[in-house]
């Protein structure tokens, strides 16, 4: 099973590359490769898209990479196994879908909506490990259209960052204050 996901992982890694490319070569002959600010300010400077040429690719790679070493220490043919692969696509297909709807609001005007979609991604920080490389490769992929690669690799390491001191620092500690302070 481990070589199954080595060659799955290929075709992913290939697939991504090969999309980016395909993608920065179609905006760059329909009006050319766009470039975006922080916080879509025209004060800020601007990083092209083609940095995301690069980018996403090894961030697919370093993700894809960061979930082999995590599947390496469980048992292939177990029920843990098939578990865990379910849980990995999952967290992926949230991060994809949630910020696909986000670029989406955004492109649209529905600002709106869009802010407490953002708003909500901190809450669910704390309620899921967003801090994990499956979700932060989806969740850049699912951006990558509307805002360009980097910005969103940015906005998904904050992300990640107050997730993972979330679920390795305050919540085992409320749960230590819970278990001595039954009610």
């Amino acid at each position: 099973m481990h070589k199954q996901y080595k060659k799955i992982s290929s075709i992913i890694f290939v697939c991504i590359s090969i999309s980016i490319w395909a993608l920065l070569i179609w905006e760059h002959y329909h009006g050319g490769v766009p470039s975006h600010s922080f916080m879509a300010r025209k004060d800020m400077p601007s990083i092209s898209n083609w940095w995301g040429g690069l980018l996403l690719p090894l961030l697919t790679y370093l993700s894809l990479l960061r979930v082999q070493k995590r599947l390496s220490v469980v048992n292939e043919h177990s029920i843990k196994y098939a578990k865990y692969l379910q849980s990995v696509l999952l967290l992926c297909l949230i991060g994809l879908i949630y910020s696909g709807s986000m670029a989406y609001c955004f492109a649209t005007n529905k600002s709106d909506i869009n802010t407490i979609l953002f708003q909500c991604l901190f809450l669910g920080a704390l309620i899921l490990p967003l801090y994990r490389a499956e979700f932060f490769l989806g969740f850049v992929i699912g951006m990558t259209y509307t805002f360009g690669a980097i910005l969103p690799t940015f906005i998904a390491s904050i992300l990640a960052i107050i997730s993972y001191i979330f679920h390795q620092f305050i919540y085992p500690f409320v749960l230590k204050i819970m278990k001595k302070n039954p009610k």
